[in-house]
């Protein structure tokens, strides 16, 4: 072949970027073999850890990862590095870190000037139900907007949002509810939203935070002017609230109400559950019959302790 000559003008193919994970091997590996000997807290591992980053800070890492994290989660250069090094330069374990640690609350204190209301109420058009008299988004609209954050409706980080919301009704906010709580929660954005619920899901392990979302969606769950939940909506946010791993006989609850209640819940039954499952044993040895427990949770207390005796004979 014959030199052609508009190879000349033929821009050359970029090289391909290393993925993070692939980067630095070398200084990685010392970096994890390190900290998984002695931690990664050991003074052993410090100069290991910092040639790793020195090292991911040549491939040119570190610029890229910060902007993407500033431009997600609106956080300062400086905080925004902290987390990133702490994940490895990873920006989704980042975002996980900033969350989770509160490290959010700085930045929404340090950055509330910088928030768009504008941009909030512009989200808040775009989600509300154009049909109805009243300014709220409503059933499509949550649906959208949970199709835009990647999650399902039944997703319990829905609940946790529509707390952090203030949302008096199921499928339902108000204007003053979605445009306050974006605010509190420092989110002008979608793609900041959706950077939060990490941190959302994180707030699930903490026991006061909890038993605060708990209790919330008590009311959440009460169809407009009734003051009890229905059955079938209990027995759903149980599910959600209370899956097997935090309490092992939600499923034999759940039967017996169905079988033995047959009525909307009330509020003192639906809160005093909770105390029993955080209190009570899983064999119930320590259940106090004379308690001033609601006599649902007796008569389900006497009909666990009849079927454990039933095997027991077995």
């Amino acid at each position: 072949m014959g030199w052609n000559p508009l190879s000349w003008f033929r821009k050359p193919e970029p090289p391909k970027k290393k993925k993070i994970c692939c980067a630095c091997p070398e200084t990685k590996r010392a970096r994890d073999e390190c900290t998984a000997t002695y931690g990664p807290e050991d003074p052993k591992c410090a100069p290991l850890i910092e040639a790793h980053k020195v090292c991911l800070r040549k491939e040119g890492f570190n610029k890229e990862r910060l902007a993407q994290f500033v431009g997600i989660t609106g956080a300062d250069s400086g905080l925004a590095q902290r987390c990133l090094e702490a994940a490895g330069w990873s920006v989704e374990a980042g975002i996980e870190i900033f969350y989770s640690s509160g490290m959010h609350m700085q930045a929404s204190r340090g950055g509330s000037s910088r928030l768009d209301r504008a941009a909030i109420s512009r989200l808040f058009e775009q989600y509300r139900d154009k049909d109805m008299e009243e300014e709220v988004v409503g059933v499509e609209g949550i649906q959208a907007l949970c199709e835009d954050l990647g999650v399902q409706p039944d997703d319990i980080v829905v609940l946790v949002l529509s707390w952090h919301f203030g949302a008096e009704a199921m499928c339902e906010y108000s204007r003053k509810e979605f445009e306050e709580g974006m605010a509190a929660l420092a989110c002008d954005s979608i793609d900041k939203l959706k950077a939060k619920l990490p941190g959302l899901r994180q707030e699930l392990q903490d026991a006061s935070k909890f038993r605060q979302i708990y209790q919330y969606a008590y009311m959440f769950s009460r169809e407009k002017g009734k003051k009890l939940v229905e059955l079938d909506v209990a027995l759903a946010m149980w599910d959600l609230l209370l899956p097997p791993s935090r309490w092992q006989h939600i499923e034999a609850w759940k039967e017996f109400m169905r079988t033995h209640h047959k009525r909307p819940v009330s509020r003192d039954t639906w809160n005093q559950l909770l105390e029993f499952v955080l209190t009570t044993a899983p064999d119930f040895s320590n259940y106090d019959d004379s308690g001033a427990w609601p006599y649902l949770i007796d008569e389900f207390v006497e009909e666990m302790r009849k079927q454990q005796d039933g095997q027991q004979r077995c």
